[in-house]
């Protein structure tokens, strides 16, 4: 396949495989499967092709599997996928579990390789119509061993021990959960500018390692989508955290913009496409947003490479700081906001603990309206959403 992106597309598709649940079991074809399965996928804009298909008791195997990503032109060949466990029911095809033998492709200089990959109890609905999530993909959960990034100098990423689940309640919500046990990246050979290798190496952060978790809840019928928690630790530097909520993101937006994205890709955009991303944007509704960043030395750490630069201490920043916040933003966010912001900010570079930048609108806004007055009226948009800034709290 081509690229990271269409290689992590491969593993979308290897995330479409799975779900170990009960009920009656009918007796299914394995070409009617295939073909949902298939359908499926190509709702996810990857296309997979196979060769054969083959039933062996109640597991389907899909012979010289092929796939690539909408838009792209180079395969990736998986082999055979094997489809273990299949029942059915009345409403869907139920999978119990599946695994992707390991592979690696390279793309120029760039190889990307992905060790046991695992996926138990995916769902294949029968029609979207009568599924409560509208056929988007859902599964029990995934493990993926190892995902690695190199080229000719060397390792660039490395991901080990990822897993996500899921727990639909037969309704039409879910909540879904994921990790990263542990993460390496190689920034020296990531950076192509001397300059910025330079930087990198003065701060210590040639090479970083960490961890991720992220957890949330979606519901089908109003498309309440909830991000609970979104989590990037950096040892030694700090962690990111992003939470937030939105209504409207539907099945019926989801694969409104699947079709609009495609036809993107496909290049048989025109000038009504934008028209038509605005007024599916008018589903959406902003119910709140939360980044909180958790010091862990990188703040210091920045402070004494300013300072070093020009030859001054890192309180000297700190006061430059205090002096540009209020120019650059004050014509956007008003006196208010301005001064809770600049205070926020110097708060936290005099005594880097934590900081967070939140909006939380009394009601939930229209996507459209938040557009429109960021355009119009920056000022008013903070007062709409109920932007803050706070420190060490």
């Amino acid at each position: 396949m081509k690229r990271i992106t269409s290689l992590s597309a491969s593993l979308a598709l290897a995330g479409l495989t799975s779900t170990a649940l009960t009920g009656p079991v009918l007796a299914f074809e394995a070409d009617v499967v295939a073909k949902r399965f298939e359908e499926l996928v190509e709702k996810q804009q990857v296309d997979v092709e196979w060769s054969a298909v083959r039933q062996d008791g109640q597991s389907i195997i899909l012979e010289d599997v092929t796939a690539t990503a909408e838009g792209e032109d180079d395969r990736l060949d998986l082999g055979d996928l094997v489809l273990q466990d299949v029942s059915e029911d009345d409403t869907s095809y139920r999978v119990g579990a599946v695994n992707i033998e390991d592979y690696s492709v390279k793309d120029d200089d760039v190889s990307f390789s992905l060790k046991g990959l695992s996926i138990a109890g995916l769902v294949l609905p029968k029609q979207d119509e009568t599924d409560p999530y509208g056929g988007v993909i859902r599964y029990d959960s995934m493990k993926v061993a190892e995902v690695s990034v190199r080229d000719d100098d060397g390792d660039l990423v490395q991901a080990r021990n990822a897993a996500m689940s899921m727990d639909a309640d037969g309704e039409d919500s879910l909540t879904f959960s994921g990790s990263v046990e542990s993460f390496t990246a190689n920034l020296d050979n990531l950076m192509e500018s001397g300059n910025a290798k330079a930087a990198i190496n003065q701060l210590g952060y040639s090479t970083i390692s960490g961890s991720a978790r992220m957890g949330g809840a979606w519901r089908a019928s109003d498309g309440l989508a909830t991000l609970d928690t979104y989590e990037v630790s950096v040892e030694d530097a700090g962690t990111f955290t992003i939470s937030g909520e939105i209504s409207g993101y539907t099945p019926e937006f989801v694969n409104a913009l699947t079709q609009m994205t495609s036809k993107m890709q496909s290049g048989s955009e025109n000038s009504m496409q934008g028209m038509a991303m605005l007024g599916l944007m008018q589903q959406l509704n902003f119910h709140g947003l939360s980044l909180r960043f958790d010091d862990a030395s990188l703040t210091g750490k920045l402070l004494e490479f300013v300072a070093s630069k020009q030859g001054g201490k890192p309180a000297d920043v700190v006061k430059q700081a205090e002096a540009i916040i209020p120019l650059q933003v004050s014509p956007y966010l008003g006196p208010d906001m301005t001064r809770e912001l600049t205070e926020a900010v110097t708060t936290f570079l005099n005594n880097p603990q934590n900081i967070t930048i939140a909006a939380q609108p009394e009601n939930p806004a229209p996507f459209t309206m938040i557009m429109g007055a960021a355009m119009g009226s920056p000022e008013l948009l903070v007062k709409q959403i109920g932007l803050s800034a706070k420190a060490n709290q």
